[in-house]
Formats: structure tokens, sequence, C-alpha cells
């Protein structure tokens, strides 16, 4: 039969934190793991990230980076995709986020209150990212350090769980909506005033809709299992929004799917 050929590349580093090794920009070694993805560039694709890592932030002196490890976390993600987007030929993926993300949770140890906050941001990170899946090891070695058969389990979920992410039913975010399709005049704000507003409800909320799952970033992503275009839902129902977020279309498509009329800067 037909060999697929494929290379693990491996960029780690033992006993790091987030944001002082690895946060874009600014980390120790992200300048490191960015190379080693460029570096492939014209050799083949990139399939997807493993990030395993988070026992260090339980012993961080100066602050406790437990308390910011999700939104480190989530922008590092958003780097790493973009960066494996834009090493990969053309069509490999549809967007960036399209890439599947694997999170490998701390383990049984460390077994204190700063860790336990990082397991939960490692799972409230996945349950918002449709192609996010959330390896679990805490039922494997009850040591500081993995023993052989803890591996061996490990990176079968590891595996398991990309089946489960590049399979994840997905649909890029949408790009802005050309500005022809608003052609129903203007929308005073005043009837709309007494409209909710995206900014004014729990992003957890929209979370528990079919039709939307919601990631919190900056600009804010939208993704709809029901609509394929902005102009299908939005051209009909209101002619202007205000926004700061360069994603007008996917805002408008959110807002149309809930009733809202006004989306907040």
């Amino acid at each position: 039969g037909q060999q697929n050929h494929f290379e693990a590349v491996k960029n780690a580093h033992g006993g790091t934190e987030i944001y002082q090794h690895w946060y874009p920009d600014h980390g120790t070694y992200w300048q490191s793991l960015r190379s080693s993805i460029r570096s492939r560039k014209g050799y083949g694709n990139w399939k997807g990230f493993i990030w395993h890592q988070g026992t260090q932030e339980q012993w961080t002196v100066e602050e406790d980076t437990s308390l910011t490890y999700l939104g480190n976390l989530t922008d590092l993600i958003i780097s790493v995709r973009q960066e494996m987007f834009d090493a990969s030929q053309a069509g490999t993926w549809q967007c960036q986020e399209e890439i599947p993300v694997i999170i490998v949770q701390i383990g049984h140890w460390p077994h204190y209150e700063r860790a336990q906050r990082v397991r939960d941001a490692q799972a409230q990170y996945c349950q918002g990212d449709p192609r996010a899946e959330l390896v679990l090891m805490d039922d494997l070695s009850r040591n500081y350090h993995f023993d052989a058969a803890s591996f061996l389990v490990g990176g079968n979920r590891i595996a398991q769980a990309y089946q489960v992410a590049v399979h994840a039913s997905f649909l890029c975010p949408l790009i802005p909506a050309p500005s022809h399709i608003h052609t129903q005049g203007q929308v005073s704000a005043q009837s709309m005033s007494n409209s909710p507003s995206l900014s004014s409800l729990n992003p957890q909320w929209y979370r528990d809709w079919d039709s939307v799952i919601c990631r919190q970033g900056s600009p804010p992503y939208f993704w709809s299992k029901t609509f394929k275009s902005a102009e299908a839902c939005c051209g009909n129902s209101f002619s202007s929004f205000s926004s700061s977020s360069s994603n007008y279309a996917a805002l408008c498509l959110a807002a149309s799917i809930m009733g809202i009329t006004k989306v907040d800067d």
C-alpha cells in the first residue's frame, strides 16, 4: 500500500513557563520554535500542534502565572497556527484555525492550587476551540516524571485525540462582508437602543447555541454550523452595525442568528 511519510518536530525545554519562555515575540524559546516551523517550508505541510507544558507555573516566584495561563496559551496557539499556516502549501488548510491542536494536560503531580488552575485553563481552552482536544494524564504516573508506560499510553492518547480534532466539524471564520450587501439603508442608533448587544452577553452563553460557537479573543471569532455566507443571513437582517473588529461578516452572522441588532465596539 501507499506509505505516507511524516516528521515529528520536537522543540522542547524542561522547567519552562509559558510566558517567560514561549510567549510570541517575548519568550526565551519563541524564536527557536518559530524557526523550526519556518524551516520546514517547502518540505511538506504542517498537520498539527501538540502542547505539553504547565507544571512549572506552580513554582513561579514573581507572580502567580496560573492566573494568566489561559490568555497566554490562547495567544501562543494563535501565533503557532499562523506560522504553520504560512509555512504550508496553499490549500492545505482553509484557515489557520483549522489546524488541529492537542493539549496534554498536567498529570497527577503536582497537587497544588496553581497547578489545578492550569489544568482547568487547559481544559477550558479545548472546550472553546472546535479543533482542539485535551489529553488526560492524571491517571498515569504518580511521580513528578512520567515513566515509560505513561509515555506509551500518553502517546496513544495523543494519536487518538488528533484523529478526533482533525475530523471535527468546522467552518473557517468568515471574511469581512463586501460593502455592497448593505442595501437597505442606515439603521439609526436610536432604533437599536433596546436590543441586546454582544458585549452585554456572557461568551459562555452563546457557546451553548447549536448554530454558533464562540471563541474569546481579540478580535472575537465566530463559527457557524448553519450558514456558509454572511450575505445569506445578514443581508436581509439589518443594514448597519458598529464594530472595531475586522471580522465584520462573522459578527454580523452571529448577531443575526441570535436576534441581536447591535454589535458593540
